[in-house]
């Protein structure tokens, strides 16, 4: 609640301000941090803004991902979400008065439509891009397929992808026990990859080359999967 409010005098103050959304997120998740036991470390956060304007691509475990991913926010960066967010009362409204977007994506050529004006974002504006690569959640099982909306933007602009892993948060947080156990929430920025040069035609081994690192990062132990998951990902690339 003290977020929200926050972040509604924030926006109305700074209408379509994406760094308003990454603050908000900040204390949002140090809040609920504060509240679990839990704290935030980035590993490689001298990396994490160093490449900006670019495309972060992360995985997408569940709403729990507005603790670690949320708390950790990167300024000037919009995030790509789904139309359906906006019915979610206050959360809606904040996400799209601070300059996110929400796309159809039942509506290909509107999805396209608003992507492409995202990209411009990166040269006139300078704004990074913040995209859940899966498209929705994993809740917890692994990495899903990727989308190709992330790479077609990163190709676009130029702009080299920036890929964030968050540890397994399961490992904290047991919403169906209704466990929680404190300790410290891991995120690793990984190496940036180039998409100088690149047209469309690269985007399946651009897809390939992202999945492996993330993959590679997520199977560490210290990002704490359970030994089925880390093998189901590892046969996946």
């Amino acid at each position: 609640m003290i977020s929200t409010l926050i972040g509604l005098i924030m926006m109305l103050i700074s209408w379509k301000n994406p760094s308003v959304g990454a603050k908000m997120g900040h204390i949002f998740g140090w809040g609920l941090c504060k509240l679990l036991g839990c704290h935030l470390q980035m590993e490689n956060a001298t990396g994490y803004t160093a490449h900006q304007p670019c495309v972060y691509v992360a995985n997408h475990q569940s709403n729990l991902d507005l603790i670690s991913f949320g708390g950790m926010a990167p300024p000037h960066t919009v995030v790509i979400g789904k139309k359906e967010l906006k019915w979610i009362p206050l959360f809606g409204w904040l996400f799209a008065g601070t300059g996110m977007v929400m796309i159809d994506r039942k509506d290909r050529t509107s999805a396209i439509s608003r992507l492409k004006t995202t990209t411009a974002e990166i040269h006139q504006k300078k704004h990074s891009i913040w995209v859940f690569v899966e498209g929705s959640r994993n809740r917890g099982q692994g990495l899903k397929a990727f989308k190709k909306g992330a790479f077609h933007m990163a190709i676009a602009a130029q702009a080299p992808i920036v890929p964030v892993v968050s540890q397994y948060l399961g490992s904290y947080i047991d919403v169906a026990a209704s466990k929680i156990t404190p300790g410290k929430i891991r995120l690793r920025t990984l190496a940036p990859i180039s998409t100088q040069g690149l047209s469309s035609d690269d985007i399946p081994q651009l897809m390939a080359t992202t999945r492996a690192a993330m993959v590679t990062a997520l199977c560490a132990p210290a990002m704490k999967y359970p030994p089925h998951l880390v093998e189901h990902m590892r046969a996946s690339i």
